[in-house]
């Protein structure tokens, strides 16, 4: 009896041991298993933020990438340059002879380039300056053109002569073609080995101007126009807004020679036709006037 008693207190102990060492064990377990998840967790949201910032720092080093890359391709072949050189005026009121004084002025130019291949470029320009011109008063006399007379809406003309002075600002826009390159494009053979390049240029653009003539003996004032003369102030130039516009259409040649791998010297010799007959402050025969500016200047490429 005794000896049956002390083996179910036993079973009993046993028992007991069993299920605090199971409940030890879950614990355990579960304590085990919250800090994995934990620790996996953290894991999970440190990756993903490394994820995110690298992704992150690759796609702003692709966007500067990108930035640079056309940032590149709009200096590559850009050019900026200046030019200095003289207008000579072709329209009704002018002397005979080449780059007579009387017919010349100064002007300047502003421009900057896009070489899009070896055969073609496109520069966007800023042309400023003053024409001139005058006529004397038998050239009206010997005229075989009945139709050029003096223009004299106030009849203010003295009969001995006029002259004229204007001027004016135009934006252009304006392709130019290396014709050496053009040669060397349909004959591979042609030597290009020089540090000259010859082009053909053709545009068009939009000039603002105002002009004024008057006797040539006196200096008193025949007619102006862009001024304001119907409000009676005759000699009263009007606001750059409200003087007159024309389109122009412009043609020629230009020669460069290349310093330095940046720096190049240009001739330019262009002839500029615009759409009014107006720049000399007459209108005549013709429908339109023209003019042409010879300058020297000096291009920098990036």
């Amino acid at each position: 009896m005794i000896y049956k008693s002390m083996i179910s207190k036993r079973i009993i102990l046993f028992v007991l041991l069993s299920c605090f060492l199971s409940v030890s064990f879950s614990q355990e377990n579960a304590i085990s298993n919250a800090i994995k998840k934990n620790k996996i967790t953290f894991s999970d949201t440190k990756s993903e933020s490394a994820v995110a910032d690298l992704l992150n720092n690759n796609l702003d080093t692709i966007e500067s990438k990108n930035q640079k890359h056309i940032l590149e391709l709009f200096l590559n072949n850009l050019s900026i340059g200046v030019s200095y050189g003289i207008s000579e005026f072709q329209g009704d009121i002018k002397e005979d002879g080449f780059i007579n004084t009387n017919n010349t002025n100064n002007l300047y130019n502003f421009r900057i380039s896009k070489q899009i291949n070896k055969v073609f470029s496109i520069s966007s320009e800023i042309l400023f300056g003053d024409l001139n011109g005058s006529k004397k008063s038998e050239s009206y006399l010997i005229s075989e053109d009945k139709s050029v007379v003096v223009y004299d809406p106030y009849d203010l003309y003295e009969d001995l002569g006029e002259e004229f002075s204007a001027d004016f600002l135009e934006f252009d826009l304006i392709t130019s073609i290396n014709l050496e390159s053009l040669i060397k494009y349909y004959y591979p053979e042609y030597s290009d080995k020089n540090q000259f390049d010859f082009y053909y240029n053709i545009g068009f653009g939009i000039t603002s101007f105002k002009s004024i003539k008057r006797n040539s003996e006196s200096g008193t004032y025949i007619y102006g126009y862009g001024y304001k003369d119907l409000e009676g102030e005759y000699e009263s130039p009007k606001d750059f807004s409200d003087q007159p516009k024309a389109g122009v259409v412009c043609y020629g040649y230009s020669a460069s020679y290349l310093a330095n791998p940046t720096m190049k010297w240009k001739v330019i010799f262009l002839t500029r036709l615009v759409d009014t007959d107006f720049l000399d402050a007459s209108l005549m025969s013709d429908n339109y006037d023209k003019f042409r500016n010879i300058s020297l200047g000096l291009d920098y490429t990036f």
